[in-house]
């Protein structure tokens, strides 16, 4: 739902999105949902988790949108150095004060490798794409996600992408590409 969160925040701040990409946001998430068919489950911590997922989107949305507006005045390395830093500093004491334990001597390799890995191949690219493309455009991208998550859940784990799944990923793929192309006419 993130592209349709930052399309409509982007439309109220006056940049607004061509028609075809409505079109591709559409088909990615169908995409989307393909792929996540298969962890479908009801019940009310269910609900509670789509409820959180759904307010995880929207603060994405304000992210990418208000990120979009800063990086045109803010240079790239003070605006990430600042954004990691923020971030960092606010959430280890709210983990903290809400009881979370810190992992084992262990783990912290790990831990420091799942952060560094994503954060400044992924989240730091999203910061330079928000310079130099639309909220929207970036936001659809991010998409893709589900599609490399598939891809390393078999290869490292060996599940299986079922016929449903990979319907989901050539629509999500599809999605994608017509959400993008609506960007360079």
């Amino acid at each position: 739902t993130n592209p349709l969160f930052v399309g409509l925040f982007s439309w109220l701040l006056g940049e607004r999105a061509p028609k075809a990409f409505w079109l591709g946001v559409g088909l990615a998430l169908l995409g989307v949902g393909l792929i996540g068919l298969g962890d479908l489950r009801l019940g009310k911590e269910a609900l509670w988790g789509d409820f959180l997922a759904l307010l995880g989107a929207v603060a994405a949305s304000g992210y990418l949108v208000l990120g979009r507006h800063a990086r045109e005045r803010i240079p790239f390395i003070s605006y990430v150095s600042l954004t990691y830093f923020v971030a960092a500093f606010s959430l280890f004491p709210l983990a903290l004060a809400f009881g979370h334990i810190l992992p084992p001597k262990g783990d912290w390799i790990w831990l420091f490798l799942l952060g560094l890995v994503p954060q400044v191949l992924g989240h730091t690219s999203v910061n330079w794409a928000l310079r130099r493309f639309p909220a929207s455009a970036v936001a659809i991208s991010i998409l893709g996600e589900p599609i490399g998550a598939s891809l390393w859940a078999f290869l490292l784990f060996g599940e299986r992408i079922g016929t449903v799944q990979g319907i989901g990923i050539v629509l999500l793929l599809f999605g994608i590409f017509w959400g993008l192309r609506a960007f360079s006419r």
